[in-house]
């Protein structure tokens, strides 16, 4: 599951923020996290991190798809999750009006 973000100015055209949930190894275990990456002509930057130039709204845009992607994976969890569970989900009780609070 991915969202992208095209790059303001100074980027060039064909720059955009990949936001994704992934497994990623964290210590010991594979770990769920949020991923940001800068993509240029379809291609994942694997050497640059994301930034976003003062004066754009490049981080108030990503920060939203951010909020958004979470939203849409836990959404899609509880769908399948039973509603027993689902109440004593910690994580899906920090959902309140579509954003995710820790």
């Amino acid at each position: 599951m991915f969202i992208s973000i095209p790059a303001s100015s100074p980027f060039l055209a064909n720059a955009e923020y990949k936001i994704s949930i992934v497994e990623e190894l964290l210590g010991d275990r594979n770990n769920l996290v949020v991923k940001g990456q800068m993509i240029y002509d379809g291609e994942i930057a694997g050497s640059r991190s994301p930034s976003y130039p003062v004066g754009t709204d490049d981080y108030t845009r990503v920060n939203a798809a951010i909020q958004k992607i979470i939203v849409k994976y836990m959404f899609k969890m509880t769908i399948y999750m039973p509603a027993s569970l689902r109440k004593n989900c910690y994580s899906c009780n920090q959902l309140v009006d579509g954003i995710y609070h820790n």
